[in-house]
């Protein structure tokens, strides 16, 4: 039926955006592709995945699409994540977007910064507070 001609190769995913995947989705359509910074909605609180379940809407800051869950893979089962994730799969669709995960590890939740603050005292402030102080110790 045919040879292998390869195996065991890595593909790398190209980074895109929903709004991109859309404007040419003939230039994405079987190709591995990542859409970060996305939230999966469409599905009941607490859902998992399972084969033909109705396709989950995939948004970023730039748009929306669909994904695609491919029966027999390890994404069944699992939980669909509520919080913000980083989605790999093939762009199964050479006219809309459509995303289709190849298992569980192509789903990332993406884990936000812990928050920072730096402060900082300039010397405009210093010397009213020294010369009150230096006032207050003088009487």
């Amino acid at each position: 039926f045919g040879r292998v001609v390869s195996e065991g190769n890595t593909a790398e995913p190209v980074t895109v955006t929903l709004a991109a995947v859309k404007a040419s989705p003939k230039t994405y359509v079987n190709r591995l592709v990542k859409i970060e910074n996305a939230t999966i909605t469409g599905v009941e609180e607490g859902a998992t995945f399972k084969e033909g379940m109705q396709q989950p809407t995939v948004t970023d800051a730039t748009g929306e699409g669909k994904m695609r869950i491919f029966g027999g893979t390890s994404l069944i089962g699992k939980a669909v994540p509520s919080g913000t994730v980083s989605i790999t799969g093939i762009s199964t669709s050479a006219g809309a977007v459509v995303i289709a995960p190849r298992g569980a590890d192509d789903i990332t939740e993406t884990v936000a910064a812990e928050p920072s603050l730096t402060a900082s005292c300039s010397a405009s402030l210093k010397t009213p507070y020294r010369q009150a102080r230096a006032r207050k110790t003088s009487s």
